[in-house]
């Protein structure tokens, strides 16, 4: 893979904003945020970067009950995920494709329901356990529709909040504090950013966002400073709406 010259280009010169160099690479490579934030900051500190195609993980002739629980097991061991049910592990070997992986689990509530959120690499699946035949899924979102993914802190636990596309949100909560930063540290480098789209959101919610850009370093203190200036002035010009 290689980097695209526009890209190099952009980023030496250091007249546009680091979140839309980002945005350009990962759109025209394929990049997770993660690793394409840090090729910007390489790039603009005058340095080289060599990409190189991953390897497959999965072992050869694994059954997919033995990749889901392979997977399973990787992500228990590092700590801070939810649990699956023995139904819920065979609810997602219904509906997962023979390509795509598990992330994250976070046990929760979404609309007063209580189940399971699941980060694969294609989704997001909400599996309600309260269902009479078992658990099922009643809530869906692409990744590449969402630009934004950041955990609240509560008094009552945690919540998850999604920014999807289409001026949409969703939001899980009563997730335990740790299962919460976690799940939205996975999910962050594979999320794309739209930053078209915020400036189309209600002005309260624009400033979440940047807020929330600030606070995980994707936008710089000055950068911070000027969004939240503008979106101010608009609340304070609408009369507080």
């Amino acid at each position: 893979m290689i980097i695209p010259d526009e890209v190099k280009r952009l980023a030496r010169a250091g007249k546009v904003s680091k979140i839309k160099v980002i945005s350009l690479l990962r759109a025209k490579t394929g990049l997770g945020l993660a690793e394409a934030y840090a090729i910007v900051d390489t790039l603009a500190a005058g340095g080289e970067v060599q990409l190189e195609t991953p390897a497959s993980a999965s072992p050869s002739g694994e059954t997919p009950e033995q990749r889901i629980q392979r997977q399973l097991e990787a992500i228990y061991a590092t700590g801070g995920a939810s649990v699956l049910k023995k139904e819920e592990i065979g609810k997602l070997l219904e509906i997962c494709a023979v390509d795509e992986d598990l992330l994250w689990l976070a046990r929760g509530t979404y609309y007063n329901d209580s189940g399971v959120l699941v980060a694969t690499s294609r989704r997001l699946l909400f599996m309600n356990e309260e269902m009479a035949d078992g658990p099922e899924v009643v809530e869906e979102f692409l990744l590449d529709k969402i630009y934004l993914a950041h955990h609240k802190p509560g008094l009552h636990g945690s919540s998850i909040k999604f920014f999807i596309s289409g001026n949409d949100k969703a939001e899980f909560s009563n997730v335990e504090k740790d299962v919460a930063q976690a799940f939205v540290n996975v999910l962050f480098p594979r999320i794309w950013f739209q930053w078209d789209k915020v400036w189309q959101l209600e002005a309260w919610d624009q400033l979440e966002i940047v807020e929330a850009w600030y606070e995980i370093g994707v936008i710089t203190t000055e950068e911070f400073a000027d969004h939240k200036k503008r979106i101010l002035d608009r609340i304070a010009r609408s009369g507080g709406q």
